[in-house]
């Protein structure tokens, strides 16, 4: 997750607090009569040693050196490992209890003990997964509001269908000027996942052409937009037309397939290996094979080339095409 952080700002100019050296009084042990002269006062006997080491003053923050001279001095008479038992002794007895670090550590720069060095214990952070969405295509909110309709009412699928249209037109994949009501349609009539209607002008040219969509459109939110798409490609078609006489429902329906797989990873169909297997098999099993004029394949054959590349590698395997 990307954070904020802020960052320390220290005030170079701002006045230091100062410390007062606090020196304690010599640690003083008087030795004992007959004592060799040794140029250095002899280490006391344990017990005192101990109560020494208790003295408050041998930790004070200015008496550093008193106190390396008393644990040196120590050290050399009773050795490492006595020392360590009037450490003990002197920090309240029995064994020694393990250091708790909390977090965080703190380390003083001798001198500076107002500025502490803060060093963070290292944690894993665990770093945010950003759902990938369905549809591409569609923005967050009208993917989560139109996925959440797919299953319910013909109320709820036609809300499903305006949601997704209406992302369409904002992103120009769709213009509903030329269709009828200016609207995509639920049908639980129509066979399939969509069907385009249009009638034609008796003086020539196309009225505004009805587009329903069936409940086999609604498996999934990829497969509306797909079929959306589809039927929109339709509608582009049958407006192109002064009358039905020109109407060549082979090549119509390979450009509206081609159509689909070319804009796959936009519309999420490309995730699933099934879809795009179907999407392959009707344009070439069911459309493509029955094109027998050469100049129409010929117009064609490039982007269903692509469209089968596209196919093949969406899906991981070999699908048949016949140029």
């Amino acid at each position: 997750m990307r954070t904020d952080t802020a960052a320390a700002v220290e005030d170079r100019t701002a006045p230091r607090a100062t410390h007062e050296a606090v020196v304690a009084p010599p640690m003083e042990y008087a030795a004992p009569a007959g004592a060799p002269l040794t140029g250095r006062a002899p280490a006391p006997p344990p017990d005192q040693a101990a109560a020494l080491l208790r003295d408050p003053r041998l930790g004070g923050r200015a008496n550093g050196p008193v106190r390396s001279a008393t644990l040196q001095r120590l050290q050399a008479s009773y050795g490492n490992h006595a020392l360590s038992r009037l450490w003990q002794q002197a920090q309240g007895g029995g064994r020694a209890a393990a250091a708790v670090q909390r977090t965080p550590s703190t380390l003083s720069v001798e001198g500076e003990e107002d500025e502490p060095i803060v060093q963070p214990m290292r944690v894993s952070v665990a770093q945010a997964v950003q759902r990938k969405p369905d549809v591409p295509a569609l923005t967050t909110g009208t993917e989560t509001t139109a996925k959440a309709l797919l299953g319910g009412s013909a109320a709820d699928k036609q809300a499903a269908i305006n949601a997704v249209v209406k992302d369409m037109v904002k992103s120009s994949a769709i213009s509903l000027s030329k269709l009828d009501g200016k609207k995509v349609y639920y049908d639980a009539a129509t066979v399939g996942e969509g069907l385009t209607n249009t009638t034609f002008k008796a003086t020539g040219g196309a009225n505004p052409s009805k587009v329903t969509m069936g409940d086999a459109a609604f498996s999934s939110l990829s497969w509306l937009y797909s079929s959306i798409l589809h039927e929109y490609q339709h509608v582009k078609q049958h407006q192109a037309l002064k009358s039905p006489a020109g109407w060549s429902e082979d090549k119509a329906e390979v450009e509206a397939y081609t159509k689909e797989i070319l804009k796959s990873e936009a519309t999420g169909v490309y995730k699933n290996k099934a879809n795009m297997e179907e999407l392959w098999k009707r344009l070439h099993d069911n459309y493509w094979v029955n094109i027998t004029d050469k100049k129409q394949k010929k117009e064609l054959k490039s982007v269903v080339t692509t469209a089968h590349d596209i196919a093949e590698k969406a899906t991981g395997k070999k699908l048949t095409f016949t140029p």
